[in-house]
């Protein structure tokens, strides 16, 4: 199982089978996170490195102390409704 998430929009997590489905299945969850923040009339949080660097040190953090292994990969994920805004 591959776990993904954005940490720039709080709760936004998601996993997949593969590499593949987990990128697939975040974007939805973004996609979604937008929407429901759109439809209570909020903003997405602004992009802010602090709390992504944040977010990355805690999970490796917590995969140490578990004893997994420590590798993470980040990736930049554009969601179409952003282009075409």
């Amino acid at each position: 199982m591959v776990t993904a998430s954005c940490p720039a929009l709080p709760g936004a997590l998601s996993e997949g089978g593969t590499r593949e489905e987990a990128l697939a299945n975040i974007r939805e969850a973004m996609e979604l996170w937008l929407d429901v923040a759109a439809e209570r009339g909020e903003e997405p949080p602004p992009e802010a490195h602090d709390t992504v660097l944040t977010s990355i040190a805690r999970a490796l953090a917590h995969r140490e102390e578990l004893g997994w292994d420590t590798t993470l990969e980040t990736k930049v994920v554009t969601l179409e409704r952003a282009a075409a805004a």
